[in-house]
């Protein structure tokens, strides 16, 4: 394998802990060792990483940036109104680690949450309301 193969995984494995974006450019100048270098870093990263081209990243970068939040407070219970004019997947919203997610099975679009961070994961665009409980 490509020496620099172990070092990437290091690295992947590092920027992943925190949600990261690892770019790999290759140069089709040497085809095998560069080719069993990107099969083998793709078998051994891809049950956690998000593979996308650099158009969906800047289509998401564009919509991400035109995303408005509003929270509603009501005491022990926290309203997040989340308004996307474009259709996004994958928003990630960090919040406090005291709030915790409430289920809601009238909402259509799936909410999920991983430590201090809730994870929108499925396409949207309009307005969704996700009710967190203050612990």
């Amino acid at each position: 394998m490509n020496l620099r193969f172990y070092s990437a995984l290091k690295l992947a494995k590092n920027i992943a802990r925190y949600g990261g974006i690892y770019t790999i450019l290759i140069h089709p100048n040497i085809t095998r060792d560069k080719l069993r270098f990107e099969k083998g870093f793709i078998a051994a990263v891809k049950d956690f990483f998000h593979f996308a081209s650099l158009k969906q990243f800047g289509s998401f970068w564009a919509a991400r940036n035109e995303v408005d939040i509003d929270v509603r407070d009501e005491g022990a219970i926290k309203r997040l109104i989340v308004t996307s004019p474009k259709i996004i997947k994958g928003l990630t919203l960090q919040i406090p680690s005291s709030w915790v997610l409430k289920e809601d099975s009238n909402n259509p679009i799936k909410v999920a949450q991983e430590k201090n961070a809730l994870i929108i994961s499925r396409f949207f665009s309009g307005t969704l309301e996700i009710t967190l409980q203050v612990r």
